[in-house]
């Protein structure tokens, strides 16, 4: 049996650099404006906190509209709504699961993400995977799988914050 979004959460180390989350009284977490500018890495890192509560709706709102996102869970390249559903088809069937991040940011909006995963389906699995994820106007818009942080410096030197994606 998996464990429960609540369970997962505890194993996401907190940082004091998350932008502030509200929950209303529907139990729908939203971003608390603060007087103070939110830094790309802090969207990135909200992205992660919901993905592993399965806030699907509010990670949809992380998205830009013209997103292309290549995922684990869409096997490829995506746009931000076939990109939430493979993500919550892929945790429904308790495919794999997030076990702990690491945000690097490499410019003003540009953050490497490193994720432990466990695929629950492969006897309990792990492996670490790497994404170079771009955005703007605060909100992320490119993300693509690499081997490594020379990779991503790499795919961000040829090709930008388009990521060839």
């Amino acid at each position: 049996m998996g464990s429960s979004p609540v369970d997962r959460i505890r194993s996401v180390p907190p940082t004091s650099s998350t932008p502030p989350v509200a929950s209303s009284r529907r139990g729908e977490l939203r971003l608390v404006a603060t007087p103070t500018a939110i830094h790309f890495v802090e969207v990135v890192e909200l992205f992660c906190r919901l993905l592993v509560l399965e806030e699907w709706p509010e990670m949809r709102g992380l998205l830009s509209g013209d997103a292309r996102l290549e995922s684990i869970a869409a096997l490829g390249v995506a746009g931000p709504g076939e990109t939430i559903e493979a993500m919550r088809f892929a945790s429904a069937g308790e495919t794999y699961t997030i076990d702990g991040y690491e945000l690097e940011p490499l410019d003003g909006e540009a953050v490497l993400l490193q994720a432990r995963i466990r695929h629950t389906q492969a006897g309990d699995c792990e492996a670490l995977a790497m994404w170079l994820v771009t955005g703007r106007n605060g909100l992320i818009r490119r993300a693509r799988i690499v081997a490594s942080r020379e990779q991503a410096l790499e795919v961000l030197a040829r090709d930008g914050h388009e990521l060839g994606v």
